[in-house]
């Protein structure tokens, strides 16, 4: 790269929708110009005054993003002189030793919730703090196209001397069978049941029919269930849920079963209604915003919960609480929970104790509540 292509404004441009550190964010549009070849082995990268101006960032954030990519070898920093890009390409001289490369998708088909307090960011930020504490690395990315093109994962691997890659959320196909095609470990986070990839994933199915089958255990027999259109997930709950109610010998009708769109409104508190509208006297919602709006609708009918209609839920964390402070029974998943197992596997299958892929489930943590009761007449 020559000297003034370095020192193009255009090319270390920020993306502004990134929820990443400014340092990261940094390294990563470094990273992309080692893979796009604008910078090959020896060539200079632009000074610390130049780029922080150029970037709007404080000098010591250019550092701290220089410093981590020096220090995973994919950088030489020559005192006097500047920082380079590494000949070696952070494969000869010191001894080499485990980072785990942590990847973050953002399929464009899936909305995921990425601000802070949201699912994914908490996945994520448990395996960084289980990388950190069995004295690992961790490389953040975030974008799919990061090792979608055809070689640009072997580079990353060789440059930033990844031994394994944790997935977060399930990939498309395409990318699914590159990350396969590595020569490392890959572990997927809460990875849809069906895939043949080796994963550690939340037991959905459990969680639904555990729920069902308390429901039942207090006399429910007409138990419907409430989940959004799409996603694994969605899917495997409402598995668990029919489980649960065939093992009880319990039927379950069409009309019990109603999707509701992520985004709730309107949409949401019709089809929950056209559910109560069944005579159903419980409900399992796929998640605690969902078991919020049938409690709402439940309001509007003047019915009681639990008295007249008892609600349970699958929740991210909790516990989750209901208008006038009624606890939600439900069974809670542990981002951090997932995360910090994601790691502790991926170990494994460097260090050679699990060779054969597999699928590893977590369960649910129940969290009791009152919005449970026997049911207010014969179901």
């Amino acid at each position: 790269m020559a000297a003034n292509a370095i020192q193009n404004k255009r090319l270390w441009a920020l993306p502004k929708s990134s929820t990443l550190p400014l340092y990261q964010q940094i390294q990563e549009c470094v990273m992309g110009h080692i893979q796009a070849g604008r910078l090959k082995p020896g060539d200079a990268l632009p000074s610390y005054p130049w780029l922080s101006r150029t970037v709007g960032v404080a000098d010591k954030t250019v550092r701290q993003a220089y410093a981590e990519l020096h220090r995973l070898g994919v950088l030489e920093i020559k005192k006097g002189k500047g920082t380079f890009v590494s000949a070696r390409g952070g494969t000869a001289g010191e001894p080499r030793g485990i980072q785990t490369g942590v990847l973050g998708i953002l399929p464009p088909a899936l909305p995921i919730e990425v601000a802070e307090d949201g699912f994914f960011w908490n996945m994520m930020c448990a395996v960084q703090e289980a990388a950190l504490e069995e004295g690992l690395d961790a490389l953040t990315l975030s974008r799919t196209s990061d090792l979608r093109a055809p070689g640009q994962a072997e580079r990353l691997a060789d440059r930033a001397r990844i031994d394994g890659l944790i997935v977060l959320a399930a990939p498309v196909e395409e990318f699914l069978a590159r990350v396969q095609s590595l020569r490392m470990p890959v572990i997927l986070a809460d990875a849809h049941a069906s895939l043949p990839v080796d994963s550690v994933a939340f037991d959905h199915a459990g969680a639904a029919s555990e729920l069902t089958l308390r429901l039942i255990g207090f006399g429910h027999k007409k138990i419907g269930f409430v989940r959004i259109p799409r996603g694994h997930p969605a899917a495997e709950r409402e598995a668990g849920y029919r489980h649960a109610m065939g093992t009880a010998g319990l039927p379950v009708r069409p009309s019990w079963v109603v999707s509701v769109d992520v985004d709730l409104g309107e949409t949401g508190a019709s089809a929950i209604d056209t559910l109560l509208d069944e005579g159903v006297s419980a409900l399992v919602a796929f998640n605690g915003s969902l078991a919020l709006t049938a409690a709402e609708c439940a309001a509007r009918r003047k019915l009681r919960v639990p008295g007249d209609l008892s609600i349970a839920a699958t929740v991210a964390d909790g516990p989750w609480h209901l208008p006038g402070g009624l606890a939600l029974s439900c069974e809670a998943f542990r981002p951090a929970e997932l995360g910090a197992r994601a790691v502790q596997r991926l170990l494994e299958r460097i260090h050679g104790k699990q060779p054969e892929a597999r699928r590893e489930t977590v369960a649910a943590q129940r969290v009791e509540g009152a919005s449970i009761a026997p049911p207010a007449s014969p179901a």
